[in-house]
């Protein structure tokens, strides 16, 4: 957390990569979008849109 109760896209990143590590996020299956991201994280966008290009950048996204 960040000071403000709400998650760092580091956070936010690690979250996304252990639903794909775990298969609940499946190669080639649509990410969730911005808002149900932003409802589950409680996260802000910004954090939300940070923490999608860091996944992506692993690879972890691409499958």
């Amino acid at each position: 957390m960040n000071g403000t109760g709400k998650p760092t896209s580091e956070e936010v990143a690690e979250a996304l990569r252990a639903r794909i590590e775990s298969g609940e996020l499946a190669a080639g299956q649509p990410i969730p979008t911005q808002k149900s991201l932003v409802d589950v994280f409680g996260a802000e966008s910004q954090a939300w849109f940070d923490a999608l290009w860091d996944t992506i950048a692993t690879d972890l996204a691409l499958g």
